[in-house]
């Protein structure tokens, strides 16, 4: 994610990213909300990534990104859990 923030500019706003992911952990599918500049960049990114392999096929992720505005290069997972 960190070589998403140049894209951002001054719009690093915390956000949510749902993923599907498929039996093999790949990512399938990515939902961002709030909309944001680092949209287009996270999308690509995550859509290129794979996790270990979830306990079924379509498996829903969710995951809260925290922003830090004291710092904005950190980013915190706050919440990461399935969707069922």
């Amino acid at each position: 994610m960190k070589q998403c923030k140049p894209s951002a500019g001054n719009d690093l706003e915390s956000f949510w990213i749902l993923m599907k992911l498929d039996k093999d952990g790949a990512v399938k599918e990515v939902l961002l909300h709030p909309a944001s500049k680092m949209d287009t960049c996270t999308r690509e990114t995550l859509l290129e990534s794979a996790f270990s392999p979830p306990p079924k096929p379509a498996y829903g992720v969710s995951v809260y990104m925290k922003i830090n505005s004291l710092s904005p290069t950190a980013v915190t997972v706050l919440l990461f859990q399935s969707l069922r």
